[in-house]
């Protein structure tokens, strides 16, 4: 396994600004709400405090989680200058399955967005995809069978 997680600049950002919301609002809110709980009397019987303790064991998590992931993050902006479809690259595709154009955007698991067609360097698309130039046409292995894409621009 790599040393490094390979991330867009965006993709960094959005890590760094969940983790500064993480440490300056959430955690602080949680913290507060525990004592606030803690001060209503028996702790056994107490659903809020231990909604609060649970609730701040998991932003604990998320934190560790992301600071460590900064830690490892390798910032890529496009890995392939050559014409080719690289990590980072926003490829243009026909899909003959759904009859129209896209345009994915190649990034990292963490960066993933089905909604706005961020997808995995990881994922049967990004796979597929990586490595191919203007012109390709790949064939991608999915859950319901088989996708036809031909890629019409790389950016």
């Amino acid at each position: 396994m790599a040393d490094y997680i390979l991330m867009t600049k965006e993709g960094y950002n959005q890590l760094l600004n969940e983790l500064k919301k993480l440490k300056e609002i959430e955690r602080p809110a949680t913290v507060q709400a525990l004592e606030e709980a803690r001060q209503m009397g028996d702790l056994r019987e107490n659903a809020e405090y231990h909604a609060a303790k649970e609730k701040l064991a998991l932003i604990d998590s998320r934190i560790a989680e992301i600071e460590y992931r900064l830690s490892k993050a390798k910032i890529v902006e496009k890995s392939s200058e050559d014409g080719k479809v690289g990590f980072g690259s926003k490829v243009k595709v026909f899909n003959y399955k759904l009859n129209k154009e896209q345009v994915y955007t190649i990034v990292s698991s963490d960066e993933m967005d089905l909604k706005s067609l961020k997808i995995s360097i990881e994922s049967p698309i990004g796979k597929a995809l990586i490595g191919h130039e203007e012109g390709d046409e790949v064939i991608v292995q999915i859950p319901s069978g088989e996708m036809k894409l031909k890629i019409l621009k790389i950016e």
